[in-house]
């Protein structure tokens, strides 16, 4: 499963010759991507408000480029409007339930939003999948144009979703890969997950994947599958980013957190009660100990 980031501003598809222009700079990354990473699925993120018309378009040639080295059948999955697109293997995967989240942090006038859909793999196990682009802030000084607090927002928001491979639960308490282009590194992304497991927003263990040349933003991370890295990558018409992604090995629960029920609403709310007096107690800790400094 591949990740990859086109990066097409509004402006860079204005004429239809410029479309046409940088659907060819695509197209040969497409077939780089498929002769090096031989993909089931590849997630495009950044592709742009584009028209119907002009996303039918991009779509079959995205096909055409696939099936320029491999001949398989290929579907594609989109909303006019949404700056997503996922093409996949329909000979090895069932891919429903699509759908584009919106709201997911404020980022002043530019929305922030998701595509995700449930995908069932050749053993029938099925995976909740994110595919994510996160708009840069109008206003402030913040690194790479988002604030920590809206990636974590993001994050956050993303892992409460309620998930389609497991009703009645958050995504975060089940099979998920989420990926694109987050603007985190991977020290912010993991601060972030150790948080939202002490939140319980996250109840299943994860594992996050940087490939080994990406630029930042290049990683992604998954939940309650078996998964690794793919050490593999191919020549991007944007420098700025590469093509990463992971080998999803086996999507059967792991052994562990997973698999375990889901905890009682006691239960929960115990938990949560034993967070708040460790943290207490910590803080009471801190305050002896700066006292004994002053008096000695």
């Amino acid at each position: 499963m591949v990740y990859l980031k086109v990066d097409w501003e509004r402006s860079r598809n204005d004429t239809n010759q410029a479309l046409k222009r940088n659907m060819d700079k695509v197209a040969n990354t497409i077939e780089g991507v498929v002769r090096n990473m031989k993909p089931t699925m590849i997630c495009f993120c950044g592709i742009g408000a584009l028209s119907l018309a002009q996303i039918q378009e991009v779509a079959n040639r995205i096909k055409a480029a696939w099936q320029a080295v491999e001949q398989v059948c290929l579907k594609a999955l989109f909303e006019t409007g949404a700056p997503y697109m996922t093409v996949y293997n329909a000979d090895r995967l069932k891919c429903t339930c699509h759908r584009i989240l919106k709201k997911l942090y404020n980022c002043h006038a530019q929305p922030c939003t998701a595509q995700t859909f449930l995908c069932e793999g050749p053993d029938g196990v099925t995976v909740d999948i994110i595919n994510v682009h996160a708009p840069s802030s109008t206003w402030g000084h913040c690194r790479y144009g988002v604030t920590d607090e809206q990636r974590r927002t993001l994050i956050m928001s993303l892992l409460q979703k309620g998930s389609m491979s497991e009703p009645a639960r958050a995504i975060g308490c089940g099979r998920f890969l989420i990926g694109g282009h987050m603007k985190t590194d991977e020290w912010m992304l993991s601060s972030i997950l150790t948080s939202c497991k002490r939140k319980l927003v996250l109840q299943t263990a994860e594992l996050v994947c940087v490939p080994p040349t990406g630029e930042f933003g290049d990683l992604c991370f998954c939940g309650g599958i078996t998964a690794t890295t793919l050490q593999t990558t191919a020549e991007n018409h944007d420098p700025k980013h590469i093509p990463y992604g992971i080998c999803w090995e086996s999507a059967a629960p792991q052994q562990g957190r997973d698999t375990e029920p889901e905890p009682e609403p006691e239960l929960k709310k115990a938990r949560k009660i034993q967070w708040q007096w460790q943290g207490m107690l910590q803080s009471i800790l801190e305050l002896h100990r700066y006292r004994s400094v002053l008096q000695s």
